[in-house]
């Protein structure tokens, strides 16, 4: 939560619970938190809910999706690519 710039009280806040779930949430005191709770608390910190409650990677949705992007990119045919570079340009 700090490495996003939140305290407990302005996270609580972003995620409409209270200051003492979240301290709560922190100090592992969680053990009956429902997965509302749990998708409150990833929403406001921007991750997923299954990474916070579990650790499962990635950490976001969009975590990893340029690199699947440049794969998919290069598998094209070569004259497929330029002319998706030259309409992404057209649209830049």
């Amino acid at each position: 939560m700090r490495e996003r710039g939140l305290t407990d009280r302005a996270l609580g806040e972003t995620a409409k619970l209270s200051f003492t779930t979240i301290q709560n949430l922190r100090r592992g005191f969680g053990g009956q938190a429902g997965i509302g709770t749990l998708w409150s608390v990833a929403h406001a910190l921007g991750v997923r809910p299954a990474w916070l409650a579990y650790g499962d990677e990635p950490m976001t949705e969009l975590e990893g999706i340029f690199d699947e992007t440049e794969e998919l990119f290069r598998r094209l045919p070569p004259a497929d690519r330029k002319a998706l570079i030259k309409k992404l340009a057209g649209e830049c």
